[in-house]
């Protein structure tokens, strides 16, 4: 008598299994498979869900980000680092910047740092240079002095809205910011940071994003008028006027602490334009 073999192929051993086991070694499947790797991970992978942002000892930005970052784009990144940069003196007025040199010092792709400085030069910070780069724009008095007309127009409905929005914590925290002061009769740039911190949460009162990121900006070419030394204020007078402005706010007082804003910047308007005349 003959023997008949019977061979069952994988897909035929599939089709013999129930229902429920089934449905078992596809949540098995499942369970063991990360889409968004597309590659295997045993279930007890310590590296299973790492994050995936890295900053090298050097600042450098491999353009991947956690999950609480993504809101913010690389290339805006990328353009705040030009803009601290350009602030502090790193990046000097005329200088050309390259977009394959910043792309290699940041650890970026091109395309970042590409967007970034287009955003700069539509901002006025930089200018065109066909095939060399973009120029970082000298600041003139001239623009000083728009600057400072800008920072007018937007600070003082920033001091008007915040003073009927902070709240009483608010308050406190920025009276007690106000109260630190220079250790040495002259302006720091310590001092003149926490300056603009200070107007910046002021502005952030308002509760207006827009009206902050616009401010932001005119901030970051305030900061290069000080480089130059356009005009400054002492840091007594600048301090004086913080205080007249936060005791505006405390009276919840929005024309009040308008005009105390605007007398503020049209004193360092006013010393721009004796800087001019000299």
């Amino acid at each position: 008598m003959s023997t008949v073999r019977l061979v069952i192929s994988p897909y035929s051993r599939c089709a013999l299994l129930s229902t429920r086991a089934r449905k078992e070694a596809r949540g098995n499947m499942l369970e063991n498979y990360w889409p968004s790797s597309r590659t295997w991970i045993p279930n007890d992978s310590s590296r299973s869900r790492q994050t995936l942002s890295r900053r090298t000892s050097t600042g450098a930005l491999d353009g991947r980000s956690t999950r609480s970052s993504r809101d913010i784009p690389l290339s805006e990144t990328v353009r705040q680092r030009i803009l601290a940069s350009i602030r502090s003196g790193e990046f000097g007025e005329n200088e050309v910047l390259n977009t394959a040199r910043l792309a290699e010092e940041y650890g970026v792709s091109r395309t970042p740092v590409r967007e970034a400085l287009v955003a700069l030069e539509q901002a006025n910070v930089l200018t065109v240079v066909p095939y060399r780069g973009y120029l970082v724009r000298p600041m003139s008095v001239t623009d000083a002095r728009d600057v400072y007309f800008m920072r007018e127009l937007i600070e003082t409905a920033a001091a008007a809205r915040a003073a009927v929005r902070l709240s009483e914590q608010e308050l406190q925290d920025l009276e007690e910011f106000a109260r630190e002061r220079p250790s040495a009769d002259m302006q720091s740039s310590a001092f003149d940071e926490r300056s603009y911190e200070l107007h910046r949460r002021i502005a952030r009162a308002a509760g207006s994003p827009r009206l902050l990121a616009s401010l932001e900006l005119l901030f970051s070419d305030s900061q290069r008028v000080n480089l130059v030394g356009a005009g400054l204020a002492s840091w007594q007078q600048i301090a004086h006027d913080h205080d007249d402005i936060i005791a505006a706010l405390r009276e919840r007082n929005p024309d009040k602490a308008q005009n105390a804003m605007r007398e503020h910047l049209r004193a360092l308007s006013e010393g721009i334009v004796r800087h001019q005349n000299d």
